[in-house]
């Protein structure tokens, strides 16, 4: 007789950092590193660069995926577009960011000088889309989601669910950036800034952090008033509780 394996699902309410950071590195080394490490030395991005694949949750090897796996396989699609957990279709994407890659390859393929080619405030976030930290900040942000939705009894699929019936991405009137499960995922682009900046980290503020993640950045922008005090207030409420929350970022 097969025993029964049984899980202890996570309460909705208690919110951890996923232990998946080998994950997070073998995805990076196996279909993003070495492109990157080109374009750091050369600043060329070139047409043959970051190159379409294909795979699933069975390659990842941190213990939390595993489980995972067993639970909700998924396929794994790498730069075909977008960076997404996708439940209806038990799909993960992960991508470079193919709007910048492709208007990079428009301008002749150096990055510096695309980059001068769009105005000032636009420029540092652009060239951040070509950093180790923005792609695993991504990876990392996909896979949280993915996982916290297995690990929550399915509670990202069903909100997704109602967001498509009502037509909308907004949930009660509220930006989905601005809800618990994505700062869930955000704090672990958060983190992966962290492992990179960590010994200048307690010296920025918490603007100067975001600034480091277009992602996160673009939330900061699209969110206003209220509703962009709460987002913040809930960030650095997940960024005290891992102490992630240097000692410049608090006002």
């Amino acid at each position: 007789m097969k025993h029964l394996i049984t899980y202890k699902l996570y309460s909705p309410l208690f919110e951890k950092l996923t232990l998946v950071d080998e994950d997070v590195e073998l995805i990076y080394e196996k279909y993003f590193k070495s492109d990157i490490e080109e374009i750091e030395k050369t600043s060329k991005v070139k047409l043959e660069m970051f190159e379409r694949s294909y795979s699933d949750t069975s390659i990842l090897i941190s213990d939390e995926s595993k489980r995972g796996h067993e639970l909700t396989p998924c396929k794994i699609f790498i730069n075909q577009g977008a960076n997404a957990y996708a439940p209806s279709n038990q799909s993960i994407y992960i991508s470079i960011n193919l709007s910048a890659f492709n208007f990079v390859i428009d301008c002749g393929g150096d990055l510096k000088e695309a980059a001068n080619n769009l105005p000032e405030n636009q420029r540092t976030s652009f060239l951040r889309e070509f950093t180790k930290e923005k792609i695993k900040g991504s990876i990392h942000h996909e896979l949280t989601h993915w996982l916290d939705d297995v690990f929550h009894n399915q509670h990202i699929s069903k909100r997704i669910k109602k967001q498509q019936l009502a037509g909308t991405r907004d949930i009660r009137g509220k930006s989905v950036n601005a809800e618990k499960f994505e700062i869930q995922a955000q704090i672990h682009n958060i983190k992966q800034l962290y492992n990179s900046f960590s010994e200048t980290w307690n010296e920025m503020t918490f603007k100067q952090m975001l600034s480091l993640s277009p992602a996160l950045n673009a939330v900061y922008n699209q969110l206003s008033g209220k509703e962009l005090l709460q987002w913040k207030r809930d960030l650095k409420t997940r960024m005290s509780r891992e102490d992630l929350l240097g000692r410049n970022m608090r006002d």
